[in-house]
């Protein structure tokens, strides 16, 4: 089922607050140079100032006090060099430097605040297997306060579209806004999908739940919204989805202490079919349903600037 919302007013909506900083994890990697890259180009956007973070690993410390002062400095070296070219390159953008001691996870989470983006890089991903067992962007993406964005290195055709995955009714209050945002500062088409093996009603409430969110907001007319359900396992639904997108939005799990992130965004991130963009989502609020889309019956309404289609 897919069904397409075409706007008629005028309602921007900034990605992100102003009084917030996108953090972006430095470590001289191809993959953080990726990031970094990312990170510029939003603020470019946005207007956030943004930090870059390098870590001086824990193990450091455990080998006397002279070598973690030598890799203190080597970061710092290696921090500052990656600001003044930064600063050099987009004078635009307010550059701040921050060294930190800890375990990677931890220190690049606490590195900023509960509001602030936080920017990683991760290698290219596997569309065949899941991702190896302990990857730094998934123990990173766990960890964090607030809002993640995993950023693969981005190869071949240009991307276009914000895809959000809507696992269940609890998540539409906080993916909804977020996924107009993101889709309004880009000037890109916005798609909300929930995937699913096979109809139920919780795939029904899920559909309604986000209609009913839709019919409540306005949206930037430049976006064209649609929603979509998708017979299809989660993963491969949605990184089949995004594999052209601009932007993957899911939600963090709702029960953390037992899976920090989630089934669906662990194995999505292993993936990384594009940048995805993880998102706090409050206490679980309704029972667990999978994501989906994809109908095999046609029908259209139109009603008031809105044109439904089930494809």
């Amino acid at each position: 089922m897919t069904t397409t919302h075409s706007p008629e007013r005028h309602h921007p909506v900034d990605a992100t607050p102003v009084d917030t900083t996108i953090g972006v994890g430095v470590d001289g990697s191809v993959e953080s140079t990726v990031a970094l890259a990312w990170a510029l180009e939003r603020s470019r956007r946005t207007g956030e100032p943004v930090r870059l973070v390098t870590v001086v690993e824990e193990e450091a410390g455990s080998m006397g006090i002279d070598f973690a002062e030598q890799m203190t400095r080597e970061a710092s070296a290696r921090i500052a060099a990656v600001g003044r070219s930064v600063r050099a390159e987009r004078p635009d953008v307010a550059v701040e430097l921050d060294v930190v001691h800890g375990p990677v996870a931890w220190a690049l989470t606490h590195a900023v605040g509960p509001d602030d983006l936080l920017v990683v890089g991760t290698p290219a991903g596997d569309t065949v297997s899941d991702h190896v067992l302990g990857s730094r962007s998934v123990q990173v993406a766990a960890a964090a306060r607030g809002p993640v964005m995993v950023v693969p290195p981005l190869v071949g055709t240009r991307r276009r579209g914000v895809v959000v995955g809507i696992e269940t009714a609890g998540d539409v209050e906080s993916l909804v806004p977020l996924g107009l945002a993101e889709a309004g500062a880009l000037g890109e088409p916005l798609l909300f999908v929930h995937c699913a093996q096979q109809d139920g009603a919780g795939s029904k409430d899920v559909m309604a739940a986000v209609e009913n969110a839709l019919a409540g907001v306005e949206a930037d007319p430049r976006v064209e919204v649609s929603t979509r359900l998708l017979h299809s396992d989660p993963v491969t639904g949605l990184t089949g989805l995004a594999a052209g997108a601009s932007l993957l939005v899911l939600g963090r799990s709702r029960a953390p202490e037992l899976n920090p992130l989630g089934t669906t965004c662990d194995r999505v991130l292993g993936r990384a079919p594009a940048p995805v963009l993880i998102a706090p989502i409050p206490a679980v609020t309704t029972a667990g349903i999978g994501i989906g889309t994809g109908d095999d019956h046609a029908r259209r309404s139109s009603t008031g600037g809105r044109t439904s289609s089930s494809v």
